[in-house]
């Protein structure tokens, strides 16, 4: 089980790392004298249901790559709209012309070119920060709207996931570009670098008379914790016989219980006879201390 909230974290933490690079090279092939300031920015994410929506005057655009020796793809869906006004700008134009479908073959070829360019771009530093290199194949793909195959082809996409950007043009214009994926295997990405890894399972409590039985003659260190302090190496140095060091408790304060290392409950300190004992306050449930033992 995945904490949500925490891998949505994880995957804009992971996916940040890499839109200043996307950026910058959107920036230079567009030229600073059209586009004052350019922004790419994630929107959403969420798991795909099964039904991609309504995608009209969307470019589809499919690119295959190998992870070691395993193959993978991943879709990109932008507004023809968006590939219109880069090509007319890659012409020399202003941007601000109407959308006429279908795109033509220049206009096509435009969008292709930028997308390549960027990918070229990230892909050094993703292998660079997952030490997991992918490379991409030859083999591409790019269907407008209009083309009956790519409704088919939307329907049979492998991708479970999508990750929305907004991309701004001079903070007045913004185009939703939408990133399918597999989140398996982006999972999997995030677990190797530490960003974020499966809730522990909810531990059963179902152990019968025999089980139980079976570990009562099992013995189990229990630590109890007075308090805790730091001192400078000269004055631990500095320690004699009848040294009072004092702790981070306050006078008559519980003190905490562990065991193996792990904080199991808290307790008061008892006189019982002519030695000292404890008495058990609270102890922390299962599911608490699976946590505080990560």
């Amino acid at each position: 089980m995945v904490n949500k909230s925490s891998y949505a974290e994880s995957i804009n933490k992971f996916i940040n790392h890499f839109i200043p690079t996307a950026t910058n090279v959107i920036y230079k092939a567009l030229g600073k004298d059209v586009f004052k300031r350019i922004e790419l920015i994630i929107d959403k994410q969420s798991h795909i249901d099964g039904n991609l929506g309504n995608f009209e005057n969307q470019t589809l655009y499919l690119r295959n790559f190998k992870k070691g020796k395993n193959a993978d793809s991943f879709g990109l869906l932008i507004p023809e709209e968006l590939i219109a006004k880069l090509a007319d700008v890659f012409m020399g134009g202003s941007g601000d012309i109407k959308l006429k479908t279908p795109l033509s073959e220049l206009e096509i070829n435009s969008a292709t070119k930028l997308i390549e360019s960027v990918i070229t771009n990230i892909v050094p530093l993703y292998n660079k920060v997952c030490e997991d290199e992918i490379s991409f194949t030859n083999q591409f793909s790019l269907m407008q709207s209009t083309e009956e195959k790519q409704a088919q082809t939307i329907k049979e996409l492998p991708f479970n996931y999508k990750i929305s950007f907004i991309l701004k043009l001079n903070e007045t214009v913004e185009f939703p570009i939408i990133f399918l994926l597999n989140f398996q295997e982006l999972k999997k990405t995030l677990a190797r670098l530490g960003l974020f890894r499966d809730e522990p399972k909810p531990v059963q409590n179902k152990l019968s008379h025999m089980n139980l039985e079976a570990i009562h003659d099992i013995e189990i260190p229990i630590l109890a914790e007075l308090g805790q302090t730091q001192i400078p190496m000269k004055y631990a140095l500095e320690l004699t016989t009848g040294s009072i060091v004092e702790l981070d408790n306050e006078a008559n304060s519980e003190v905490k219980l562990y065991s193996n290392g792990v904080e199991i409950g808290t307790a008061e300190i008892v006189v019982v006879g002519d030695t000292f004992g404890i008495k058990i306050k609270e102890i922390i449930p299962v599911n608490e201390r699976l946590k505080r033992s990560r």
